[in-house]
């Protein structure tokens, strides 16, 4: 059973608040962090790319998802909550902590390009093959691959441009605050 604050459910409630974090976060760590561009130091091309392009494809990227499967992401923490109702609150907390420190620094940053050329990729076959009845249809055309292929070029390139930084970045913080051998 769900639960329910006023009539409202909850986990319905998370993926909501979830569509409207999820790009306002985004956009704040690229304009509050100090990323730059390994092959350009013009100032106006890194506004651009860094504080504009790349957190509006990787935001378009996890609401896409998140939209998509707004059920199952629901579902999946009503799930989850009937699991661990027995433990402790304060366990719960510890390590609910841990795991979005880990996934926040360590684990988002790195498969976000993943998701955007996943999604962007996605979102042309869904446009290209809106009007087929059947999804087990093996003839793809060549439109749609190739549709596909050019919305994957938008969120390459912004991983391009990204990914030194991000590896730099996640090397610097496991090696701060990871585990010491």
């Amino acid at each position: 059973m769900s639960r329910e604050i006023k009539g409202i459910i909850v986990s319905r409630l998370i993926v909501f608040i979830s569509i409207i974090i999820i790009p306002v976060i985004t956009f704040l760590v690229y304009n509050l962090t100090d990323f730059f561009l390994w092959f350009s130091e013009d100032p106006i091309l890194t506004f651009w790319l860094i504080k504009i392009l790349c957190p509006f494809v990787f935001s378009v990227a996890w609401l896409y998802f998140l939209i998509l499967f707004a059920n199952r992401f629901s579902q999946s923490l009503e799930s989850m909550d009937t699991t661990i109702r027995v433990v402790p609150l304060r366990l719960k907390f510890f390590f609910g902590v841990n795991a979005l420190f880990i996934l926040f620094i360590f684990i988002f940053p790195l498969i976000t390009p993943l998701v955007a050329a996943l999604s962007f990729a996605s979102m042309a076959w869904r446009l290209t093959r809106a009007k087929k009845k059947s999804w087990e249809d093996n003839n793809v055309s060549f439109g749609t691959r190739f549709s596909m292929i050019a919305f994957i070029l938008l969120p390459v390139f912004c991983a391009v441009c990204i990914m030194p930084v991000y590896l730099s970045l996640s090397v610097f913080l496991w090696r701060v605050y990871g585990y010491h051998y």
